[in-house]
């Protein structure tokens, strides 16, 4: 039997970029829906190597869903999430934004 850690593990990570020039988006909204459950994942860490993470140890097929102003939306579907027997097994994706 396997020791689990008692940390909490995003089921998302997400990178968000600008199609035009590549670099990472720190100011985006992003949303992840599954089912009738949907959050806004958390900023971290500003900067240049920024990216989106939550929800924490929720297991799903989710919709992720980005905006910012002075672009257009854009969303990834179908995101499955798995958990082995201690966490979710997170997920990295990537959204481009195009203006």
């Amino acid at each position: 039997m396997r020791a689990c850690t008692a940390i909490a593990v995003p089921a998302l990570n997400v990178i968000v970029l600008d199609s035009s020039t590549g670099d990472r988006i720190c100011d985006a909204t992003v949303l992840a829906v599954e089912g009738s459950f949907s959050g806004v994942l958390d900023p971290f860490p500003a900067g240049p190597t920024c990216s989106y993470s939550g929800p924490h140890e929720r297991p799903g097929v989710y919709e992720v869903s980005v905006t910012k102003a002075g672009y257009q939306p854009a969303a990834e579907r179908n995101v499955r999430v798995t958990a082995d027997e201690c966490h979710v097994i997170t997920r990295q994706i990537t959204v481009t934004l195009s203006r």
